[in-house]
């Protein structure tokens, strides 16, 4: 794909050649389906080169090395969103990569068909989940007019709400992910998290204890089923 020309004011009578056509007339938005249809599109993007991604709902520029979000590189930029219904278990794969620095991701309205259940995650490599005692975690919440506190160096699994409900809405869960970026590393995460059927309030934090290319999560419930709202962004500085 040929470097954008900037603008050109056309006369009636001249001719349009190659080089006017690629230059001017294809410098618009343009759009593909995902990061991927675009690659194969576009095998030799120039600087200022500009795209609409339908998945993510993002609007990209091409930075001379890169394809950066409109608004700067620190911008979050949607990686996944999908709505889970009775599910024994969610896997969520492919979304920490080397684009990004950290993540933040969101699930909302989680609730479980067993009162009294727990929701929880576990880091996931190349579609495995990792086994357990590979999970520290640090808790404080309050439940029931008392504060109380949980650690563990090596857990079977982050406890993300201890209570997420059993009825629409259930829980809200936001986390924050840094230190999984496309190599093997001990990544961390910080958030909290709430039940609106038990006025539950979580603050959480953990970390993997084994050193690994995570790039994904699964998400379940202690016992039961789960669904869920679950989005992921991706922060590139």
């Amino acid at each position: 794909m040929a470097a954008g020309l900037g603008f050109k004011t056309f006369n009636t009578g001249d001719v349009l050649t190659a080089a006017d056509t690629n230059g001017y007339l294809m410098q618009g938005v343009w759009v593909f389906a995902n990061a991927t249809a675009r690659t194969a599109a576009v095998t030799s993007p120039q600087e200022g080169n500009m795209s609409y991604l339908s998945d993510t709902n993002s609007v990209e520029y091409y930075s001379g090395s890169a394809w950066v979000a409109v608004g700067g590189s620190s911008d979050f930029v949607k990686i996944s969103a999908a709505t889970y219904t009775n599910q024994t278990s969610i896997n969520i794969d492919n979304i920490f990569s080397s684009t990004y620095k950290s993540y933040y991701i969101n699930i909302e309205s989680a609730f479980c068909v067993t009162t009294g259940s727990a929701l929880q995650m576990k880091w996931r490599y190349g579609g495995v989940t990792a086994g357990n005692t590979h999970y520290g975690v640090l808790r404080g919440y309050d439940y029931a007019g008392g504060t109380y506190t949980t650690n563990n160096l090596a857990a079977a699994f982050h406890t993300l709400n201890q209570n997420p409900g059993t009825l629409t809405p259930g829980s809200r869960t936001i986390i924050n992910v840094t230190g999984a970026n496309g190599s093997s590393a001990r990544p961390v995460f910080f958030g909290n998290s709430t039940s609106f059927n038990s006025g539950e309030l979580d603050i959480v934090m953990g970390w993997a204890e084994t050193p690994q290319t995570y790039d994904g999560i699964n998400l379940s419930v202690a016992s039961g089923n789960i669904t869920a709202t679950v989005q992921v962004y991706g922060r590139k500085a």
